[in-house]
């Protein structure tokens, strides 16, 4: 038979795998991996995985966003091992160990859910514990004879398993009139069954650790067939333990929390819980570690090289499983919310002291006053009230005349604040007393009052920080409040809003939002728009004018309410009543989602902490242990009268996560681990495709003592001349596609219109829950991405890129008819 050429004489295997794992001696280290698709980055993983295991005592790990990807690296680890396809060391190594390498996939909740397998798996566990009545599982006595016994638990666990093994939920069509029914039910007994097999399964591993030391093969529960396949779905890194071999899983998956059962370091067992499959590396990494030496023939530990593919993608989805939101999915508008936090804390008070003239421009001189020292009347009012009920009783009169009033509140001002009582007379101190003192929370000592002056106080820094040159800080106040507050949404230019989103440094977040680097958000000037209903966005590719206001600092302003909100103790905190919850529902959503997210120290940071912005990703900015990405997206509070049908309504998304993907791969690193992170960016030179921030993770290699591993010159050579070649044997087409007429322009097929109508009934109606309401140009772009399926469906073409805003609307349909 012909022999193969050697896996490990390839370029991608010595230059982009071997070298730097060598050039690692030992220590943690990291690899970027930006190699085009085409040049085998999964295949030789695998067989560098197979080599890594065998040759060096290292286990590998696997990585990717998507489970087709998985299961195509576990295809190719079994390719790898077939005996007598190649001629190589690895074909010599696989054949002198005797055994296959063992792969351990980790799984989560949900797809045991929806594996008909699995409940499968578990009537087969059943019918072995029947045939076994001897085995003792027994916890307690006192639960033997209860719906809670083992018995008990054994029989509810066939009648679910057998439910959802012959249930056809997950055949049924969205549309089945008994869906939503079906689907409770058998959720429901899904969840229970699971629940059920993990929690009888955990019991026979704790037997079998247990009694390892009797050496009895009778107890090694683990061995049987029946037991042993739940165990590798409900516990994959229990049964690695046993039998050591590659791990492999989806990104999302490495986020699941895993537990096993093991050695207390004291002659003892116990369970041992990992939040996420990172923790559990850098156990088998560290120093003494009774897992890494149980699965190792190191002296001391295991050391572990994990491969991430499509780094860029899996980077989102371990971001998936450990972000909070402010203003999730869009609901709660962060315009809705500054409205609702200039109401709620009267921001707007000093403008109630403006003169308006009619034969001249507005006297500012007591609303600057006012805005300048509202503190200082706020200190003073409790003692300045008390004063006044002295006097009352004192003198037995009804009131105080004017004069009095305004000479009192000046004694206590001079005595406190000097100089704010020679900037104001008698006529001032009266206007401010009638306006402000008499009218606020006497009854609660001006606590209040106080509360409010305090978060002008502070705002006044914010202003300060936007203040340009010719304004004074109060008329930027002014300006402040007539851009942002009570606007609807954001507006902008379709087309400009489609050019910024086209540049090599915008990063998608989700399939309808996009994130914004400070770099843009330094560029987006905000101005007033259709009668101050809206705010509109404009993008400048030079710089913009001096004077603008721009979406830098209005994040800005986001991360000052943050910091005035997320206090919890103290005379600074923030507590809302019952009404006020429900007078301003933004505001008490956001103070909620900040007080889980910010540090209420870190926010004083704002938005000048360390950006990664030498890399495509530059919207990250961090409060210390937290990451925070800015993502710009579709408003859900359309209305077509505000804006032209030239333009999208938009708003602002911060999401957040106390531990970044960053911290899951410093985790992994352990004492002397490895990781490749690899993509199809082609080559990029100074840094990975734009996920992880590779500065960061330089930092922590070198802090300690790790290897750090760009694209070389040799690989970026060997890429190049690749490139070259690939590009005379492509043929490529650019078809400017006009929405408004997409048959015309596309050539589409006489299926076209059927299939545009299947679409549109596939599309939530007005009483479902993930309804959308879709305006002309929705409508026109849902068309123009119909008439590009149909052509790649009518044709010989094998595959295409659409460029659009959105396709939230396109994906509902066809997740519904994939369903269907």
């Amino acid at each position: 038979m012909t022999k193969k050429q050697s896996r490990t004489a390839t370029s991608i295997f010595l230059e982009g795998f071997k070298e730097p794992y060598l050039c690692s001696d030992g220590r943690p280290f990291i690899k970027l991996l930006n190699w085009y698709t085409g040049f085998g980055k999964t295949y030789n993983a695998a067989a560098f995985s197979i080599d890594l295991y065998i040759n060096c005592d290292v286990i590998p790990v696997f990585i990717a966003p998507l489970q087709s990807l998985v299961s195509g690296f576990t295809d190719e680890i079994h390719k790898h091992q077939k005996a007598g396809a190649y001629a190589d060391e690895i074909e010599d190594a696989i054949r002198a160990r005797g055994a296959a390498v063992p792969v351990h996939r980790l799984y989560s909740i949900e797809y045991h859910l929806n594996d008909r397998s699995f409940f499968q798996a578990c009537l087969a566990f059943v019918s072995w514990l029947e045939r076994h009545p001897h085995i003792s599982m027994e916890v307690s006595t006192k639960l033997a004879d209860t719906d809670k016994s083992v018995r008990a638990r054994v029989t509810e666990l066939r009648q679910k398993a057998t439910y959802c093994a012959e249930s056809n939920f997950l055949m049924m069509a969205t549309t089945d009139d008994t869906y939503e029914d079906t689907r409770a039910a058998y959720v429901k007994a899904a969840r229970r069954a699971r629940s059920l097999a993990d929690s009888l399964v955990w019991r026979l591993i704790k037997l079998d650790v247990d009694s390892r030391h009797l050496k009895q093969e009778a107890h090694r529960f683990m061995r049987v067939h029946e037991v042993a396949e739940l165990v590798r779905r409900l516990h994959p890194l229990q049964e690695f333990l046993d039998n050591p071999g590659v791990i492999v899983c989806t990104a999302s998956k490495a986020q699941v929390g895993h537990k096993v059962y093991g050695s207390d370091g004291k002659n003892g067992f116990k369970e041992h819980q990992f939040e996420n499959l990172p923790l559990f590396l850098e156990e088998l990494n560290s120093d003494g570690s009774p897992f890494g030496r149980m699965v190792s023939r190191r002296p001391d530990s295991a050391r572990v090289v994990t491969f991430i593919d499509e780094e860029e993608d899996s980077y989102w989805y371990l971001f998936e499983r450990r972000k909070s939101i402010v203003n999730s999915d869009g609901d709660s508008d962060l315009n809705h919310v500054i409205s609702e936090f200039f109401q709620y804390f009267d921001l707007r008070w000093p403008m109630a002291f403006e003169k308006l003239r009619r034969d001249g421009p507005t006297d500012l001189a007591l609303a600057t006053k006012v805005y300048e020292h509202l503190e200082d009347f706020a200190k003073v009012s409790k003692a300045v009230e008390d004063e006044f009920l002295l006097e009352v009783s004192r003198t037995g009169a009804k009131y105080i005349n004017d004069t009095r009033r305004a000479e009192i509140l000046r004694s206590h001002l001079s005595d406190q604040f000097p100089t704010t009582a020679k900037r104001f007379d008698d006529a001032e101190l009266l206007i401010i007393l009638n306006q402000l003192h008499d009218r606020s929370d006497v009854h609660a000592a001006f606590k209040r009052f106080r509360q409010k002056a305090g978060v002008l106080r502070r705002m006044r820094d914010y202003v300060l920080s936007i203040t340009r040159r010719g304004s004074t800080t109060y008329e930027t106040f002014r300006d402040l409040h007539e851009l942002v507050a009570n606007k609807k949404y954001f507006t902008m230019s379709r087309s400009t809003y489609g050019e910024v989103l086209d540049q090599p440094g915008q990063t998608f977040f989700t399939e309808s939002a996009s994130v914004m680097d400070t770099e843009f958000l330094r560029r987006v000037e905000m101005s007033r728009d259709t009668a101050h209903q809206t705010i509109r966005l404009e993008y400048h590719d030079s710089d913009v004018p001096a004077d603008a206001f721009t979406l830098l600092d209005y994040l800005n302003l986001v991360v000052f309410m943050a910091s005035v909100l997320a206090v919890t103790a103290g005379d600074n905190a923030i507590e809302m009543s019952k009404a006020d919850q429900e007078r301003y529902p933004s505001l008490d959503q956001f103070r909620s989602d900040v007080r889980r997210l910010f540090d209420g120290r870190a926010t004083e940071e704002g938005l000048a902490a360390e950006t990664s912005d030498r890399e495509l990703l530059t919207d990250t900015f961090l409060f210390k242990d937290t990451k925070n990405v800015v993502t710009l997206e579709e408003s859900r509070n359309q209305a077509e009268e505000y804006n032209m049908t030239a333009d999208v309504s938009l708003t602002l998304t911060i999401t957040s996560l106390r531990a970044t993907p960053e911290e899951d791969i410093v985790r992994a690193l352990g004492r002397s681990n490895g990781v490749y992170l690899m993509s199809a960016t082609g080559g990029l030179a100074s840094a990975s495709s734009g996920a992880f921030n590779t500065r960061y993770l330089k930092r922590c290699l070198e802090s300690r003592g790790g290897y750090f591993s760009d694209m070389t010159e040799n690989e970026l050579q060997v890429v190049s001349s690749q490139s070259e070649k690939l590009m005379g044997k492509r043929e490529r087409k650019v078809v400017i596609l006009d929405d408004r007429d997409p048959a015309r322009t596309f050539e589409v097929s006489k299926s076209f219109k059927g299939l545009l109508q299947t679409f549109e009934d596939a599309r939530p109606t007005k009483e479902e829950s993930d309804y959308a309401q879709m305006n002309s140009y929705k409508r026109c772009e849902l068309a123009g991405l119909v008439a590009s399926l149909d052509k790649l469906l009518s044709t010989s073409m094998r595959s295409g890129l659409v460029l659009c805003q959105t396709t939230q609307h396109v994906r509902k349909c066809l997740m519904r008819l994939s369903k269907s």
